[in-house]
This record gives structure tokens, C-alpha cells and sequence, in this order.
């Protein structure tokens, strides 16, 4: 799990680097910007470009049918709906690059969420699952176009995407569990409107397709008894505010 957080750390670092590289040109840089012709900007431009950080609630729900669970022989046994779902609270940091007044926005995100997600189902007297997911993230470049007077902006999204594991298969009175990170792709698409230049609100739909994770129930003698297999394969619900730093 640590890995996938230094990914994590790593990713804001490059980020802050990226954009203060931008802000802040070399003396000479400067100089040659001071002899160019000012970019034309129409009278009520509305800018998305900026350094920007998002606050959001959330709703998530694992839309797999459940846990698949297997005899030792590999037969299927049972498909038990273990989905978790459930809120959660996240924030992001972000850049947006818009090179053109009223053009594309584009740029990179980092986001990450706590979600309190969590799921089971059981066979009486026989076997139980439960699943839970615990946190969310991923770092995305962002596409966006402003629609009608600027201040409505529609985006897309996707890149790398990462999320807490936690299934859990209890067969009579013997118990298997796993709490790891699971890591995929995810997707996103979304809508903002800014209704001052530095406050926005925005609604988000964000599917994570992260890792598939199995586990392995034996008995005393190692012999055995039955797998599962559960699929993180997540849908995300975001309303939150976003506030441009400059």
C-alpha cells in the first residue's frame, strides 16, 4: 500500500513543480514576454486557466453483481451480492492551461477521497462475504470546453485511478480476509459553473475500474476449501465547490 502512496505524494510534487515552473518564468523569459503584444482578451472573458483546489461529497457504489465463490474443485457455488456502497467526503489540486480566451481548458488533477462504502450477503449456516471500500483516488488530465457565456464548463477526464480493498469470506467457522490497494483506469465527466472568478460549483460522475481481488480458504491441513473472487468496478457521484487560487 505504501507504494501506491508515494505515487500519490509524488504526483502532487510534479504538479506543484509544473505549475510554479509556468508562473514563475526565468528573468530572461520575463524579459522576452515584456516585448510581445498583449494577448487580445474580449470585454467579458470569463478565464478558467489557474492553479485550483475542489472540495466535494460523494456517493459510490460498486456495481459488480457481488463475490463469486468456487468449491476446491472450481466449481462455481454462489454469486452473493457483497457490492459496497456508501458517502464519503474528497478534495483535489489541479491546473487548468486555457491558451486561447473562451477556448479548450485543459490540464492535470490529482483527487483524493475517504468513502465509508461497504457491502455483504451470506448463505445461512454455510459461507458469508462482505466487501468494503475505504478511500478513492486518481490522477487525471482534465478536457474541458466552456459553453454559452463562458461560465458553464462540460469536461472529460481519465488516467490512473486507486482504491482501498477490503473482501472478506468466512466459510463455517474459518475466515480469509485481504486490506490492500487495488489500482485501474478510471473515467470521468462532468459540469462547472462559476458563478465569481474565483468560486465554482460543479457536479461529477466518476467509474473507477480498478483490480480484481480473490481469496483462498484452506483448512489445517492446507487442503482447499473454496475461493472467492470480488470486482472493484466503482461508480462515483461528486457535488462539491472548487475556489482558483489564481
Amino acid at each position: 500500500m505504501k507504494r501506491f502512496f508515494r505515487f500519490l505524494f509524488a504526483s502532487i510534487v510534479m504538479l506543484l513543480l509544473f505549475v510554479m515552473g509556468w508562473c514563475f518564468p526565468t528573468v530572461a523569459g520575463a524579459a522576452d514576454l515584456a516585448v510581445k503584444a498583449p494577448i487580445y482578451t474580449p470585454s467579458g472573458y470569463v478565464g478558467w486557466g489557474g492553479l485550483y483546489i475542489s472540495g466535494y461529497g460523494l456517493y459510490a457504489a460498486d456495481t459488480a453483481a457481488g463475490t463469486q465463490v468456487s468449491n476446491a474443485t472450481g466449481s462455481f457455488l454462489a454469486d452473493i451480492a457483497s457490492a459496497p456502497r456508501g458517502p464519503g467526503v474528497g478534495g483535489a489540486i489541479g491546473y487548468y492551461f486555457q491558451p486561447t480566451p473562451g477556448g479548450i481548458v485543459f490540464g492535470p488533477r490529482v483527487d483524493l477521497a475517504y468513502a465509508h462504502m461497504t457491502g455483504g450477503g451470506s448463505i445461512p449456516s454455510v459461507l458469508s462475504v462482505s466487501n468494503a471500500t475505504n478511500y478513492l483516488g486518481d490522477v487525471d488530465l482534465i478536457v474541458g470546453l466552456p459553453l454559452g457565456d463562458g461560465k458553464l464548463l462540460a469536461y472529460l477526464g481519465g488516467g490512473f485511478a486507486f482504491g482501498g480493498a477490503k473482501p472478506n469470506l468466512q466459510v463455517a467457522t474459518l475466515q480469509q480476509a485481504a486490506a490492500d490497494t487495488s489500482t485501474g483506469l478510471n473515467g470521468l465527466a462532468g459540469l462547472s459553473y462559476q458563478f465569481t472568478p474565483n468560486w465554482q460549483i460543479f457536479i461529477e460522475g466518476n467509474y473507477f475500474q480498478l483490480g480484481d481481488k480473490s481469496l483462498t480458504m484452506t483448512d489445517s491441513t492446507g487442503a482447499l476449501i473454496a475461493t472467492s473472487l470480488t470486482k472493484y468496478h466503482i461508480f462515483e457521484q461528486k457535488v462539491g465547490v472548487t475556489f482558483k487560487l489564481y
